[in-house]
């Protein structure tokens, strides 16, 4: 008998709360982790912390965001979108993928935590800013919400793999290449 198993929860499926002052709302909530985690790293965030920072209780964040990784989710989504990522048509391919790099990597060092946490949790569940490429086709990405309700239809650690192992073959051939010359 198979058992049914539950689909993986994501921030991107739930609507956001009003705000319950005029200071605390999700925006203002993971502004501020993003200012604590520049300042102190990951580890040292904590709801219970942050809430201290922003004059709440741990449990008034929790109605924002229901979990520490939730807000891990939107800090990380909320930087990416500081990375300039030219149209994917872009008509000088060598000139874009380098301009993309450049600005991650200047991204990464203003916020040295995001890197790390990226590798660590993967691309499961992607947002907006995460999402450049889907953003610019547009069709479908706001109905994000029922998209991530449904079970995954397939192993997401699997396919995060499955891409590592692609992108590195990408990168060892183009250094043979290099190396060939």
């Amino acid at each position: 008998m198979a058992t049914r198993t539950n689909p993986v929860r994501s921030v991107w499926a739930r609507p956001q709360r009003e705000p319950d002052a005029p200071a605390l709302s999700r925006a203002g909530i993971v502004r501020e982790a993003i200012a604590m985690l520049d300042a102190e790293g990951a580890e040292a965030l904590s709801m219970r912390k942050l809430g201290a920072r922003l004059n709440a209780g741990a449990t008034s964040l929790y109605r924002h965001v229901a979990t520490k990784d939730e807000l891990m989710e939107l800090a990380v989504d909320e930087v990416v979108a500081e990375i300039s990522v030219p149209p994917a048509d872009s008509p000088d391919w060598r000139s874009a993928a380098a301009e993309t790099a450049r600005s991650f990597r200047a991204t990464a060092l203003r916020h040295p935590w995001v890197a790390s946490v990226l590798g660590q949790a993967g691309l499961a569940y992607l947002g907006p800013n995460l999402m450049p490429a889907a953003q610019q086709a547009a069709a479908g990405y706001d109905n994000r919400a029922e998209a991530y309700a449904a079970p995954p239809a397939v192993d997401p650690a699997g396919l995060r793999d499955a891409k590592f192992a692609n992108g590195l073959e990408v990168v060892l051939d183009g250094l043979a290449l290099r190396l060939a010359n």
